[in-house]
């Protein structure tokens, strides 16, 4: 009787797990869907902390009956033991049914990467036949695809620290010459200048070209953009910077990728946020809003101020809910 209800459970079973110490085998990644996840949050991880957070320990190497396997297999690599730097991706392969192609979630919106948390979400439904919160999205080439959004990812991560940097000194500069020179020209270049580098940017990323050297040219590029623009008085420079944000929120809702992947913006290869706006975008686009609704007044003010707070705090868009307290009271 009891070998007879421990055989009916074994059956009732559908996922097993197997954890992967290091790139998984091309046999393996051939046969399923594919995705990438980070292990953790922040600037180191470690086998333990990726194993806790996934959660899937009880699924781990069991099996579905005596002489069969589970219908459904998730291979998930985990770091090797010790703490180590947080800057790369790890391996999730599902196999079985109709899994093949790309994995994709909605958590990070970006098509083969995904959450940690989204795992052992996934694999907790499958088990009881639910719908899970990661997906296969058919591809022709999913481990190329993988592979190109791998280093596009890298290439980010090296862009943010000379981007910043870049973006922060041209700033105080044009800042500190408008006051020097009392010249209404460098002020509002000043003001225009952080949303012109925050587009170029994202149209470098867009492109796939995002690096340290084009990311940080694409900045630069931004001083001569802002100076035109600046020639602009009154209400038409006003409506441009409205115009800018409501363009950036265009790309949030449409295009959040090309910014999660731009050098300015989130950063999705530690963990934290993977799209959307984040506390630096919050304050460069700060000013131009303030700005153009000082100009514009009246209702107009009213409605950069919605458009703002649109940009920046629903879920669609920038998904920041301090920034929507921030610009509510700006």
């Amino acid at each position: 009787m009891l070998t007879a209800a421990a055989a009916s459970t074994a059956e009732a079973r559908r996922v097993t797990v197997l954890v992967v110490t290091g790139p998984q085998p091309p046999a393996v990644r051939a046969g399923g869907a594919l995705g990438l996840y980070v292990a953790g949050r922040g600037l180191y991880v470690s086998r333990q902390e990726a194993l806790e957070r996934l959660g899937i320990q009880e699924f781990v190497e069991r099996r579905c009956g005596t002489l069969q396997r589970c219908p459904i297999e998730v291979f998930v690599s985990v770091p090797s033991l010790g703490a180590q730097r947080n800057t790369r991706r790890f391996d999730v392969t599902i196999r079985g049914e109709a899994w093949r192609g790309l994995l994709v979630s909605e958590r990070t919106r970006i098509p083969g990467l995904l959450a940690i948390e989204d795992i052992g979400g996934t694999v907790r439904a499958l088990e009881r036949g639910e719908e899970p919160p990661i997906e296969a999205r058919p591809t022709a080439n999913p481990a190329a695809e993988l592979a190109s959004l791998d280093d596009r990812i890298d290439d980010a991560r090296r862009a943010q620290g000379p981007a910043t940097w870049f973006l922060a000194l041209v700033l105080v500069a044009l800042a500190t010459l408008a006051l020097v020179t009392r010249e209404a020209v460098l002020a509002r270049g000043a003001i225009a200048f952080p949303l012109a580098a925050l587009h170029l940017a994202i149209m470098v990323a867009a492109l796939e070209a995002t690096g340290p050297f084009s990311t940080t040219l694409a900045v630069l590029a931004g001083v001569p953009v802002a100076l035109g623009l600046a020639r602009l008085r009154g209400e038409p420079y006003a409506l441009v910077l409205a115009a800018g944000i409501a363009l950036y929120g265009l790309v949030l809702a449409g295009a959040s990728e090309a910014n999660s992947l731009s050098g300015i913006g989130p950063h999705p290869w530690n963990g934290g946020r993977f799209y959307g706006v984040t506390n630096q975008i919050e304050t460069l686009l700060l000013a131009p809003a303030l700005a153009a609704g000082a100009i514009l007044g009246g209702w107009r003010l009213v409605a950069v101020a919605a458009l703002s707070i649109v940009v920046v705090g629903t879920s669609e868009t920038g998904a920041d809910g301090g920034g929507l307290v921030v610009f509510a009271a700006a």
